[in-house]
Order: C-alpha cells, then sequence, then structure tokens
C-alpha cells in the first residue's frame, strides 16, 4: 500500500508518481464532491482511494469567519451620535458613544477563539 499526495483540479484525479503527473480514472473518490480539492491517494492491490484534505478547507473558513468579526467589531465600535443640544443661537453639540460596546467586546471574544482554532 501507498500513500501518496493528489488532487482533484476540473473534476479529474492527478497524481505525481516518479516526477510524472498520472490521472488514474480508476480510483474510488470518497470526498463529498467533484470541485478541486487537495488530498491524498491511498493506492493498494486491489483498489485505490482518494480522500481530500479537509484541513486546508476548515483553515480557510476559519480565515473567513475571523475577517467577519473583525468587520463586525468594527462597525460594532463606531462612534454614533445618540443626542444633540443647543441650537437656537447657540452652535449644536451632539454627544457621541460607540454603536454597541457591548457586541464589539463579545465579538472580540469570537475572533479570539477562532484565532485559537487557527493555531491547532
Amino acid at each position: 500500500m501507498k500513500l501518496l499526495k493528489a488532487r482533484i483540479r476540473d473534476t479529474k484525479l492527478e497524481v505525481e508518481i516518479e516526477g510524472k503527473t498520472q490521472t488514474p480514472n480508476d480510483v474510488i473518490n470518497v470526498s463529498s464532491g467533484q470541485s478541486d480539492s487537495d488530498g491524498f491517494l491511498i493506492m493498494g492491490k486491489e483498489f485505490s482511494i482518494y480522500i481530500t484534505n479537509t484541513q486546508l478547507d476548515t483553515q480557510f473558513i476559519v480565515d473567513k469567519a475571523i475577517g467577519i468579526a473583525e468587520q463586525a467589531i468594527s462597525m460594532a465600535g463606531q462612534q454614533v451620535v445618540v443626542s444633540v443640544s443647543g441650537g437656537s443661537g447657540s452652535p449644536a453639540v451632539g454627544t457621541k458613544q460607540p454603536l454597541d460596546s457591548g457586541a464589539a467586546s463579545e465579538l472580540e471574544k469570537l475572533k479570539q477563539e477562532l484565532e485559537e482554532l487557527k493555531l491547532r
């Protein structure tokens, strides 16, 4: 039995064997889809199977979630005018506060938890 790095590109399995790219068509694909992926080919005497490396996909999803959390933190921390005083001959003065400081801190915790997942 051999374990080789492999990938699917344009619905075809590709594997490097002795410096040459091979495209075997008798491999059992145990991944859930046909989209491009990277993984491993397990070659046996009776049959061969392809397994997707889902760690790459998971890392990509975690990175996207961190980006979304950062945007949400930025939005929740924006200063907004909550009241205005003055007028009638004097300049109007607005009181500002963060849009939602509680949400910003909760989102910051979520971001830290996602960062911890990324390091595992």
